[in-house]
């Protein structure tokens, strides 16, 4: 990591450093003269403040976490480039010395795994619960952070679709519903009756209002926990394989009533098979689930003995295949119209299935509305699919200027 040399905090290090070891020599020698302190308190003195110093005997330099797979805080100085002053240096530093400090994860996985021996039920991590019985991890997603308001987005999504309708376009919208909704009695943190209401509103104030019946298939993916099957990873906030099949069933069949051409890859055309790690992103590596990673709980050490089904479409010959976090894109000689693909992370697995039934799919994650605007004219897909969680429901009131 570079990092620039900033000469005031360097001097004001210095000087505590310097006012530290002065106290401490100082409180030595008071405890050597005096007659009531034995040896071994001074030695333990000597010994804690020597321990405080444990963590920064190695400082990383690293830009990632392998095992949380995230971007670690980066250094930020006291004085900026442009000779001002950073008055969150503080809060910088702090998050900078926190993710980079000397046997942080093994600290962290002692913490965690102490919570796990001592709780009997439930855990409750800093960004994740565990749930013992159910033996699944939850994001705690803070509820005030996804609050949103149904009629704001009811009108975006209606100028979204003016947009389209305009320009000779199909579209849908499909909303999937959050792991701790089609989950909440697993999910002991709180139940989400206030996102299920808002989710509520927002389909009947789009439906009742500006005639859009958004797609939220919580119906089917429900039939599918009763069934036994695995909608959402236990370690990871992603769906799996099984419920994208299902939810690709459900859009190519509503697609087809506009573009008659559209038809349902059936299952025989994938290559089926089972994997116990977890498959959600556009580099199609399988890797530990999100929550797991967070929690440094491992499915070893949870005691999961889960496999989860996987897809994947065998493409025909001179099929192409360029895939990024950004955008990906998909050229399927075997498929019909031109496809765009629009959301978050959900998109991931979504393309790589929904690939099988279009001649193009152009994947687009949380891009900037506005260029994307300019994109769907200039390109002219045959349809946009907006393909949701419902945690992101918030972004869907971009559509302003559409």
């Amino acid at each position: 990591m570079v990092m620039g040399f900033d000469k005031l905090f360097f001097i004001s290090v210095i000087i505590l450093f310097f006012l530290l070891t002065y106290k401490i020599v100082d409180k030595v020698i008071e405890f050597k003269n005096s007659k009531n302190i034995s040896i071994t308190e001074i030695l333990f003195l000597c010994a804690f403040c020597l321990f405080l110093f444990i963590p920064t005997l190695y400082i990383t330099d690293a830009k990632e976490s392998k095992s949380e797979h995230r971007t670690l805080a980066k250094w930020e100085n006291f004085i900026t480039a442009d000779k001002r002053i950073n008055y969150k240096f503080g809060k910088n530093f702090d998050n900078w010395f926190n993710d980079r400090f000397f046997l942080r994860e093994n600290l962290l996985r002692f913490y965690y795994n102490l919570k796990l021996a001592l709780n009997y039920k439930f855990v409750l991590y800093d960004n994740v619960s565990y749930n013992k019985k159910a033996k699944m991890l939850f994001y705690n997603y803070f509820k005030k952070d996804y609050i949103y308001k149904p009629e704001e987005i009811a009108a975006s999504l209606n100028r979204f679709y003016s947009f389209c309708d305009k320009n000779n376009i199909v579209c849908r919208v499909v909303i999937v519903p959050q792991k701790d909704i089609l989950y909440e009695d697993d999910c002991l943190l709180y139940k989400n009756n206030i996102n299920r209401k808002l989710l509520k509103d927002l389909l009947s104030i789009s439906h009742k209002k500006y005639g859009i019946d958004i797609m939220y298939p919580i119906d089917d993916l429900e039939q599918m926990i009763d069934d036994d099957e695995y909608v959402h990873y236990k370690t990871d906030n992603h769906i799996t394989d099984s419920a994208v099949y299902l939810i690709y069933e459900k859009i190519i069949k509503d697609l087809k009533k506009d573009l008659p051409l559209l038809s349902v890859v059936p299952k025989k055309k994938f290559e089926k098979f089972k994997d116990k790690d977890i498959r959600y992103d556009y580099n199609r590596e399988f890797t530990k689930g999100i929550e797991s990673r967070m929690s440094f709980l491992d499915e070893e050490k949870l005691g999961l003995k889960v496999k989860y089904r996987y897809y994947d479409y065998i493409f025909p010959a001179k099929s192409v295949i360029k895939a990024k976090k950004a955008y990906s894109y998909f050229k399927n000689p075997d498929g019909k119209y031109k496809l765009f693909l629009v959301g978050g992370s959900y998109t991931e697995s979504m393309s790589y299935i929904i690939a099988s039934s279009f001649n193009e799919v152009h994947k687009y994650r949380l891009p900037d509305f506005k260029k994307l605007r300019k994109t769907i004219l200039k390109e002219k897909p045959d349809a946009v699919v907006v393909y949701m969680s419902s945690v992101y429901i918030n972004k869907l009131k971009n559509f302003k200027g559409w």
